[in-house]
């Protein structure tokens, strides 16, 4: 088994996420895991929750999935998997892989994500609807260097104090909103 995210609830409760859509949750410090349904079959990459009800898990080709009961059960957001600029994104090598997903402390439903063949998007609703934030982004490889979508970012991620500056880690740069 392969695992790319781990959060800790308390000192007993945890849950990691990986390849096949998996989602296991430990509630006596990792003695014993027990699986929980995601409903994909897709690799999770990044799990965030924001206290022990509510969170978001993300992952291969864009998938978002949401919890409101504790993990016992998750459902996708489709909003970003079906957004417009979707045709457009440019997955390389390595897939289609969401690697990050943030959660404003102050408002768990401002939120962004990074996608490795997108960009970095901007949700104001809990991530039912998504909007591209990439304008000045600049990349020699994309057909069209400036494009709104098609960035290759890696990773994202801000000081808590103040989530409206963001730092990204694209393909070749690091940058500061």
């Amino acid at each position: 088994d392969k695992f790319y995210d781990v959060q800790a609830l308390s000192k007993d409760r945890a849950f990691v996420v990986g390849y096949g859509g998996k989602i296991l949750e430990t509630p006596d410090g990792g003695r014993t895991w027990e699986a929980r349904p995601s409903g994909v079959d897709t690799a999770l990459y990044a799990l965030r929750f924001v206290d022990d009800q509510h969170g978001w898990i993300a992952g291969q080709e864009g998938v978002i999935l949401h919890t409101a009961d504790g993990g016992k059960s998750w459902h996708e957001l489709a909003g970003l998997r079906g957004h417009e600029s979707g045709p457009r994104w440019m997955p390389g090598a390595g897939g289609m892989c969401l690697h990050t997903i943030l959660i404003d402390p102050k408002n768990p439903k401002r939120m962004w994500v990074a996608i490795s063949a997108a960009g970095t998007f901007r949700s104001e609703d809990g991530g039912e609807n998504w909007k591209p934030i990439n304008k000045g982004l600049h990349s020699d490889f994309m057909p069209s260097p400036e494009a709104e979508v098609g960035h290759c970012v890696h990773r994202i991620d801000f000081h808590p104090s103040k989530p409206d500056t963001l730092f990204m880690q694209k393909h070749w740069d690091v940058m500061r909103s």
